[in-house]
């Protein structure tokens, strides 16, 4: 069973919620002052794995609570070189981290890091990060 996760929200000037009672979703006979942001609890919201001809295949919000874990994943390939970005939605500055790390350790191997399939804003990141100098970035064709 996948829990809920519900935060309530006051407009400026109210003052905080006191009790449970006032941190309920808005609905029939429910406080107005409240809104309601409902997340999956037990969502994956970010994916790593191997794609089918061994590059890298990256999903969902790579953000902090993500990155040990995709770093790990990475640390334990011999020379990742490709990695797919079609899927990945968003990257925090921690998840560019995992990049910066993971370029460093190839090229110290003789090879380079490639990002394919990268989507306009998430290309924006990088390019602003300046990692567009440091690595090759491709746009999905068309």
């Amino acid at each position: 069973m996948q829990g809920l996760v519900i935060s309530s929200s006051v407009p400026a000037g109210r003052a905080p919620a006191r009790d449970a009672r006032d941190r309920l979703a808005t609905g029939p006979g429910l406080p107005r002052r409240c809104t309601s942001d409902v997340v999956l609890k037990n969502k994956r919201v970010f994916k790593i794995q191997l794609g089918p001809e061994g590059e890298v295949v990256m999903a969902g919000r790579l953000d902090a609570t993500q990155c040990d874990a995709a770093l790990k994943f990475l640390d334990g390939l011999a020379q990742p070189q490709v990695i797919d970005l079609t899927e990945l939605e968003y990257i925090a500055s921690a998840g560019l981290r995992v990049f910066l790390l993971t370029q460093k350790r190839v090229k110290a191997l003789g090879a380079g890091l490639r990002l394919i399939n990268v989507k306009p804003q998430i290309h924006d990141i990088f390019r602003y990060a300046g990692f567009d100098r440091i690595l090759d970035i491709a746009r999905p064709a068309g």
